[in-house]
């Protein structure tokens, strides 16, 4: 038996993708981490005369002498990890979700990181001081500390400058505790590790890996569950977000960028609406975008399924309104409901259809459309601004190079197969590899 989905693996090529743009922010970090990096040897000595003041009665009063040096020294580190994560830019800073604003949590997942990278290297610091093997009882002990509830929520209050009762939120936020654990997401494989996890209702088990890996994917599935309104105000924003930074792809007077939805009518009945709309007026070309801001599932099959019929049943409905539309109603009657100057009008000459996902658009098991649209994620977009445009992106550019580079163009066979045997079966999964 050959299990093999069509068109199978798009999805790890849109998740290399992801990961080339947290790469393309790191290269862009490389000077800045280096400077803060050079003192690492310098903070190491200081964190071992710390460890042995406190071992030493004597010398007790000044084991927080350096504290201050140490911490903005990991404060700076953790600032850059923080702003390559997936999650970091997922809402406005001024959202409310929980009543807390987005900047604060970012802010906290920064306190965790810099805390995390502290332990880390005061663990190795210490383990190295007493000689100490990183796999003894002891090192482990050491290496997942457990706490009092409010010490974190102090950290976070001290960290933020905030009152204790949204500090404790976020502590929730980022806690696995018993209800969060029997919900769906401890079923799904490969999600993110908690960065805290309850141990009865006064202390917390700290995870360092889950605060250097991931806390935002943790972070965004909890805020999810909990305020599911919050949640839905929040994403309906994205979207004007999500235009603002795709016009930034398109400055100067050349493109004409429409700052608004754009609905079309039929019958005084709206028929569908325009997430983005780009005029180039050099050459005619029209980007029409339908832009989808959805939230990213990891490995849940059921949520990933669920997801990929919506968005390519939603995608194909708005393409077969949005083609209808005009060839209902024609070219002047879309620069119309655009809102453009008469002197633009008469520019319009090639409508370019784009549905754009923010994290995805392309899944395992569906055959690639044969329409003349562009679908593509903003990090691929983002991927091929740098790689391929450079200063000269334009609406025929963008279109062209997303068909080309599609992910169902760009896979192909060639990984090793792995052959499964169970008793009269044999499961042949055949390897591909992204091109």
């Amino acid at each position: 038996m050959n299990i093999l989905h069509s068109d199978a693996g798009v999805e790890a090529l849109e998740r290399a993708d992801m990961n080339w743009w947290r790469n393309h922010i790191a290269a862009s970090q490389h000077s800045e981490e280096m400077q803060i990096s050079g003192r690492e040897e310098e903070i190491r000595k200081r964190i071992a005369l710390a460890i042995q003041a406190r071992m030493s009665i004597d010398e007790e009063d000044d084991e927080n002498e350096d504290d201050a040096e140490v911490d903005e020294y990991f404060e700076s580190l953790a600032v850059l990890q923080a702003e390559r994560m997936v999650g970091y830019d997922y809402f406005p800073d001024h959202v409310l979700l929980g009543g807390v604003e987005f900047l604060n949590y970012k802010r906290a997942v920064v306190a965790l990181v810099r805390w995390a990278l502290y332990e880390c290297n005061r663990v190795d610091v210490y383990l190295e001081l007493l000689s100490t093997p990183i796999d003894s009882v002891q090192a482990r002990e050491i290496v997942t500390p457990t706490i009092n509830r409010k010490h974190v929520v102090d950290l976070f209050s001290e960290a933020l400058n905030i009152d204790d009762v949204r500090a404790s939120r976020i502590t929730e936020m980022f806690t696995m505790d018993e209800a969060f654990a029997t919900t769906r997401y401890s079923a799904i494989p490969s999600v993110a590790v908690p960065p805290l996890v309850s141990i009865g209702a006064d202390h917390i088990a700290v995870s360092l890996h889950g605060c250097l890996n991931a806390p935002f994917q943790f972070l965004l599935a909890r805020l999810r569950a909990a305020y599911p309104e919050d949640w839905r105000s929040a994403a309906n924003q994205n979207e004007a977000v999500f235009r603002g930074e795709l016009y930034d792809l398109f400055p100067g007077d050349r493109f004409l960028c429409v700052s608004r939805e754009i609905k079309l009518y039929h019958e005084k009945r709206e028929l569908t609406d325009i997430d983005a709309f780009i005029l180039d007026r050099e050459t005619g070309a029209v980007g029409i975008f339908q832009l989808k801001w959805w939230f990213t599932f990891g490995a849940g099959m059921r949520e990933r399924s669920s997801g990929a019929k919506n968005l390519a049943e939603e995608a194909a409905e708005w393409i077969q309104r949005v083609q209808w539309w005009i060839s209902h109603y024609g070219l002047d009657a879309l620069a119309n409901v655009a809102g453009l100057r008469r002197s633009d009008r008469k520019r319009l000459q090639r409508p370019r259809l784009f549905v754009v996902g923010r994290n995805f658009v392309h899944f395992s098991g569906q055959a690639p459309a044969e329409d003349a649209v562009a679908r593509g994620t903003w990090y691929q977009i983002l991927r091929l601004t740098v790689e391929d445009f450079a200063s000269d992106i334009s609406v025929d550019t963008l279109w062209e190079a997303l068909r080309r580079d599609s992910p169902h163009r760009r896979i192909r066979p060639g990984a090793p197969r792995t052959i499964i045997s169970a008793g009269d079966f044999e499961v042949v999964i055949e390897g591909y590899e992204g091109g």
